[in-house]
């Protein structure tokens, strides 16, 4: 898969880091698709999908608390000059987070305090250790923090991959841990998608997108994005079906309505890999 990411200016006159992802797979123009294809039709994905736990958080606050908490501290000992934008943070003063310009340029500045997944109008909205980055599809900005990274070991959640470079810097933030049947872990403004890496050991990812459709089961889409929170946008042409986590049964095992039976896909899609959630879309 192909991440590309923009820079624009933030309400606060810092630039923010904006990226739109594009996912390359078949039977979708231009929109990203699913590398899987339904059990009874061939599936496309649009942008990311998908979570283990439906009902469990998707974020530990514990961990996202220290790490913050971690991020602010001063540290005389930094090795990265100025300072360090991956957490735990270093080389700024207590209070203070590291930022990137979206030039590739670093500096202190005052600690934001807005979380992971949650809109952002500048860098210095987001908490030390997160940048504000634009999730949005086409034309409409849907900008929100993402955690800075540099291996997967950085990101939180089985659903996130550290893989999305930022454009004109050296650094890569992590895609969004959150669940597709509710889109937990996302902004109201934004849902939770499914993807897989196009190259490489073709990992399944989750994280968000925007902006939210209003369309419902079984209406016309051409991206997820035209699709209600909960939604994929798939098939040929496309419809939007209800996400499931447990392919092959039936309500009420599944959250299908009435009569509609939850479908896999080939390869299936399971964020984190075997042992965790696997996922499909309610279809007749």
């Amino acid at each position: 898969m192909m991440l590309r990411s923009r820079v624009v200016t933030g309400a606060r006159g810092i630039a923010a880091v904006f990226w739109l992802l594009a996912i390359v797979a078949c039977g979708d123009d231009g929109a990203a698709s699913d590398a899987g294809s339904v059990v009874a039709d061939a599936a496309q994905l649009d942008a990311p999908l998908i979570d283990s736990a439906v009902d469990a958080p998707v974020l530990d606050a514990s961990i996202e608390d220290a790490r913050i908490a971690d991020a602010g501290m001063v540290d005389g000992g930094c090795s990265e000059s100025p300072c360090r934008l991956v957490g735990p943070q270093c080389g700024c003063m207590g209070g203070q987070g590291c930022y990137d310009d979206g030039s590739g340029n670093r500096s202190c500045a005052n600690a934001g305090s807005t979380g992971e997944g949650e809109i952002c109008t500048g860098q210095t909205d987001c908490a030390p250790g997160l940048g504000c980055t634009d999730v949005g599809a086409g034309a409409v900005s849907v900008p929100l923090c993402s955690r800075y990274c540099e291996t997967d070991g950085d990101c939180l959640g089985v659903g996130s991959l550290c893989i999305s470079p930022v454009a004109g810097t050296t650094d890569t933030t992590c895609t969004q841990n959150c669940n597709p049947l509710t889109s937990a872990g996302c902004a109201a403004a934004a849902s939770c998608q499914v993807a897989q890496e196009s190259t490489g050991a073709m990992r399944f990812f989750t994280h968000c997108t925007g902006p939210t459709g209003t369309v419902g089961q079984g209406g016309n889409c051409t991206t997820a994005t035209d699709c209600q929170p909960g939604f994929r946008c798939s098939g040929l042409p496309g419809q939007c079906l209800r996400y499931c986590d447990t392919p092959g049964a039936s309500f009420p095992l599944a959250n299908c309505p009435g009569t509609l039976t939850c479908f896999g896909f080939q390869p299936p899609l399971q964020p984190g890999g075997p042992g965790n959630a696997e996922y499909g879309v309610c279809d007749a």
